[in-house]
């Protein structure tokens, strides 16, 4: 709690940026954003596990398969979502509410580690610039593995930190920080950069004599255990090829090199991205500078340097999906206010410009950028877009009025989840690119009209071929989903 205390101008500022966290984190939450497909297949999955019937999705009343490789969230996340799902029921909300859990838990550490790292003021415009951040909420309040998977990296941070600092409990802190990092990497297979950057990370430690050959090998040993258990309980049946093979080319791009010029391009000319190509641009000056200067860096900075880095060339392979790019737009933010300060105290400098209030620059800076995420939170950004939608509350309604029995789900896991029981059919096309779906042999019943009821996005029964338009006819559609129910003879 030291760490968090401080003046009073300080905690009152601390105070305004966590009320906003909060407000923005569940303000509309079962609405904003709206639930879609990634994030329905992932509820399906802990609710299958809370409910008993295994870690997969459901093709039909009497089965459950298990996907390994395109299903990429692994157990860090979906077990103690399928524990919260058991205790406060299987609803939208209730999972939210458990991703919101994750959301404040990320801006609670990542003020700890600059706090620690650097100073309080710090940590403070970290913070407001992570709080304002409207991508942390269109990421962090739905159930992906994103916000989940940066919040055991940032726990991992911060055992390291007080690993570095503490005379007492350091086989602990090292250990716990293994397996975090761990945790970490076991979430989401974007974070195996996270491998490469321990790596460096402990290397430097050693060549500073910070940490002995035991806690090194306790520190990778930690780390290795939640990422076994992570194969072993996500990848059966699966070779390690095969599961290499399809995340060195996750979306099945035709050309790399055409893919990577093209999201060169997209980072520096997207208003979107370019807010954080300049911070990592900066952050890049000041780390190379204090090299050129031969001061010392941080550890966590250097590790998290690395990892952003890593980050952001595994997203030019791949098909361009700003989510990708979101770990390091995160872990950047908490180092924008020191690159801001050494990049413009060095622009003071050479300009010979003294003017007694210039510390006062940086902080105003990162009060004009924080303002302006709240503008967009508020009126121009993915959240605010379905503040005033009903999607989520429609569907609850509709399937507390309709019976679901002999239902074919097309291809919509987001509203499936919304169906009470488990008395449906479902057709997951996962992965069109790898060819890889789930409940395929449902297709040859609805070839035969079985089904008295589908449900299916409008654009794909607009586009679909060899559909059996003669069976079905719709029967209204909603929110660009259509509802089919099976011809009467």
């Amino acid at each position: 709690m030291n760490y968090i205390k401080g003046t009073k101008t300080q905690t009152f500022f601390l105070t305004i940026i966590i009320l906003c966290a909060l407000f923005f984190s569940t303000y509309k939450l079962s609405e904003s954003p709206s639930v879609w497909y990634d994030e329905g297949g992932y509820f399906q999955i802990s609710r299958n596990i809370s409910e008993g019937y295994g870690n997969g999705l459901r093709t039909s009343p009497e089965n459950v398969e298990q996907v390994s490789k395109v299903i990429t969230v692994g157990y860090p996340m979906l077990y103690p979502l399928a524990f919260f799902l058991d205790v406060f029921g299987p609803t939208i909300l209730a999972a939210r509410i458990f991703m919101v859990i994750f959301l404040l838990i990320l801006l609670l550490l990542s003020f700890v580690i600059i706090r620690r790292v650097f100073s309080y003021n710090q940590a403070l415009m970290a913070l407001a610039l992570i709080a304002t951040f409207p991508p942390l909420y269109g990421n962090g309040k739905t159930v992906i593995g994103e916000v989940p998977g940066i919040v055991f990296l940032m726990a991992s941070l911060c055992f390291l930190t007080y690993f570095i600092t503490s005379s007492k409990y350091r086989g602990l802190l090292i250990f716990l920080s293994g397996i975090t990092a761990g945790l970490c990497i076991s979430t989401k297979p974007t974070f195996l950069v996270l491998i490469p950057a321990l790596v460096c990370a402990a290397g430097y430690l050693y060549f500073k004599k910070q940490i002995s050959k035991k806690y090194t090998s306790v520190f990778f040993l930690s780390t290795v255990i939640p990422i076994g258990l992570w194969l072993l309980m996500q990848f059966r049946g699966d070779s390690f090829s095969d599961i290499l093979n399809f995340y060195l080319n996750p979306q099945h791009v035709a050309s790399l090199s055409t893919t990577v010029i093209n999201n060169l391009k997209t980072m520096f000319l997207d208003s979107g991205l370019l807010y954080f190509s300049g911070s990592f641009i900066l952050w890049c000056f000041a780390i190379f500078y204090r090299v050129y200067k031969k001061k010392d860096i941080h550890v966590v900075e250097i590790m998290s340097f690395i990892f952003s880095a890593l980050i952001i060339m595994a997203f030019l392979r791949t098909a361009g999906y700003y989510r990708y790019l979101f770990q390091a737009q995160i872990v950047s933010l908490m180092f924008l206010p020191n690159s801001l300060m050494i990049f413009l105290r060095l622009f003071f400098d050479k300009i010979k410009l003294l003017n007694p209030k210039k510390e006062f620059v940086v902080p105003g800076m990162i009060i004009a950028l924080s303002l302006v995420g709240i503008f967009q939170l508020s009126f121009h950004s993915w959240v605010a877009i379905f503040y005033t939608s009903h999607k989520t509350e429609f569907w609850i309604n509709y399937f507390n009025d309709h019976d679901i029995r002999n239902t074919l789900f097309y291809d919509v896991p987001e509203v499936a989840l919304f169906a009470h029981g488990t008395d449906y059919y479902q057709y997951l096309n996962l992965s069109p690119g790898a060819g890889i779906t789930v409940g395929k042999e449902n297709l040859a019943l609805l070839q035969n009209g079985v089904f008295d009821q589908v449900f299916m996005k409008s654009s794909i029964l607009d586009s679909a071929e060899g559909f059996p338009a003669q069976k079905y006819h719709v029967v209204a559609t909603h929110y660009k989903y259509s509802i089919l129910e099976k011809n009467k003879k």
